[in-house]
């Protein structure tokens, strides 16, 4: 990119801090006075994300799997009616980055409150000590353990989610500083570690962690960084605008981003339940998949899809069994009292076709969605089964009767022809959830 593009946005980013410092400003004032970010009630969904949606990588709690032990802890969020009665979250998003001087008029809206940039995907993590400097995560060379991070400019993310966070998240955004790090709940759990210890994310080394915050202040990302370590931190993938505004203005802001000049953006509205039906949950969230099936350090494998998993996660956790008509099938042993039950009841229901050893194309399988990307797919944990499978049209192939999709669902098996980006022969598992399937208009 020459420096004639790269300039303006600059400019750009940095008008739309100088426009937001006034506001962090005010909300720290008001919090220390106790006048706002009181802690709120879950939202009737569950999640966590601002105003109550699931837009921002919020993981939803799940129902256990069969010989689970225990509950996995319930993510905590906001009350929508303070917030979402009035106003709505847009995300306009793009795979490069959004020109900010395309979209300005939302900047400077009056029907817009806040408006951030932020950039979310799975990264690594190669090491952590906590505040003593004990080490917690010790891992080979080469060997990162996937989490999600999400990176912000501290202001605009407060102005975004600032009325449901309390008092302290609000102060500890305030310390958000490049080589600086907040921890959600959730991941400080898993990891063991809180304010003080020190983490290696990626190509970003010795960061602070700061902080330990809900997870509705991340947004369900494990980590919050500050933008300037974007680059450090491999956050390649979607650059999300995210915006919050007055409801009835959504087709004006459609309509600013259809004539900005910019063709690779996309808007992605908030859930409306009037207009979209009840919210169903699609996939068990990032952390929750952690909490329930376990977690991994693995390393890439070069010019390759698939990756190395540390054996000590597969020895515990990964079992093969014959199944009737498929055969022997490797997968989580957390998942093999419902798998094997759904067998027996497709092969019941008389879809023995659809377990055809020749088309099946595995369970546990460890592997990324995709080359250049850290995102790990549910097949790495052995928790994703494919079924049917047309190797001409991956993705594609035949649809599946409605019996064997309910079948599986009523074993905790979402169709990953529920997917945003369809997948026919996909069955990931989900728990109870995965009974209920979208409406489709």
């Amino acid at each position: 990119m020459g420096s004639g593009r790269t300039s303006p946005r600059l400019r750009a980013i940095a008008v739309l801090t100088l426009a937001s410092m006034v506001v962090l400003a005010v909300l720290i004032v008001l919090s220390v006075l106790g006048m706002l970010g009181t802690p709120r009630d879950p939202g009737p969904d569950g999640s966590g994300a601002p105003g109550g949606g699931t837009e921002l990588n919020v993981p939803d709690p799940a129902t256990p799997a069969t010989g689970t032990p225990t509950d996995t802890p319930a993510t905590d969020s906001p009350d929508p009616a303070a917030s979402a009665a009035v106003e709505t979250l847009t995300i306009v998003w793009t795979d490069g980055n959004v020109q900010l001087d395309a979209v300005a008029p939302l900047t400077s809206a009056p029907w817009v409150s806040a408006v951030t940039l932020t950039r979310s995907a799975q990264t690594g993590l190669t090491g952590s000590v906590d505040a003593d400097g004990v080490p917690r995560d010790v891992l080979p060379d080469g060997f990162r353990i996937p989490v999600t991070l999400t990176a912000v400019e501290p202001v605009g993310w407060a102005r975004l989610v600032g009325p449901s966070l309390t008092q302290d998240e609000l102060l500890l955004l305030g310390r958000l500083e490049p080589g600086r790090v907040l921890l959600s709940e959730s991941s400080a759990r898993l990891r063991g570690i809180g304010e003080g210890a020190r983490v290696d994310l990626a190509g970003a080394r010795d960061l602070e962690v700061v902080g330990v915050v809900s997870d509705r202040a991340t947004s369900g990302s494990e980590f919050l960084v500050h933008v300037d370590d974007e680059a450090l931190t491999w956050l390649g993938g979607r650059e999300s605008l995210l915006v919050r505004h007055l409801p009835d203005r959504i087709e004006e802001l459609e309509a600013i981003v259809e004539t900005s000049g910019q063709d690779d953006l996309r808007v992605h509205r908030q859930h409306d339940t009037e207009r979209d039906g009840p919210r169903v949950q699609l996939i068990l969230g990032h952390v929750a998949l952690k909490e329930r099936f376990g977690e991994f350090a693995f390393r890439l494998v070069l010019n390759q899809r698939e990756i190395v998993i540390d054996r000590a996660f597969v020895d515990e956790w990964i079992v093969s069994e014959q199944l009737p008509v498929i055969g022997t099938v490797r997968c989580h042993r957390l998942i093999m009292d419902d798998l094997r039950a759904a067998v027996d009841e497709m092969i019941a229901a008389g879809h023995e076709d659809w377990l055809s050893p020749r088309r099946y194309a595995g369970c546990y399988h460890p592997r990324r969605i995709g080359f250049g990307r850290e995102n790990l797919s549910r097949h790495a944990w052995g928790v994703a089964i494919d079924l049917n499978v047309d190797l001409d049209l991956p993705g594609g192939g035949p649809v599946p009767p409605d019996d064997l999709i309910e079948i599986m669902g009523r074993h905790g098996f979402r169709w990953g022809g529920d997917f945003t980006t369809p997948d026919n022969h996909h069955f990931e598992w989900l728990g109870a959830a995965a009974a209920v399937r979208p409406e489709r208009g």
